[in-house]
């Protein structure tokens, strides 16, 4: 459960002009705080710091998303 809701987080940062507290939001976290812990503690980096280097990479970057196909998390490289 917690790496799928890591991979809807990564999928709705990667909108572009996703602001950090909406997803929290939008992902029922009960607030900004809470989401950026959780985020932190599995991508070892904010929201805001990953949306940086994903701005930096470009979206054909190899870094590793989860793909979740029937709520089953499968690791697979983007690009």
């Amino acid at each position: 459960a917690q790496l799928h809701a890591f991979a809807r987080a990564l999928a709705a940062l990667d909108v572009p002009g996703a602001r950090p507290a909406a997803v929290a939001h939008a992902l029922g976290y009960a607030d900004q705080a809470h989401f950026t812990h959780a985020f932190r503690r599995l991508a070892g980096m904010g929201p805001g710091a990953y949306q940086a280097l994903r701005a930096r990479r470009g979206p054909r970057d190899p870094f590793v998303h989860f793909v979740v196909l029937d709520d089953v998390e499968e690791p697979a490289a983007v690009g």
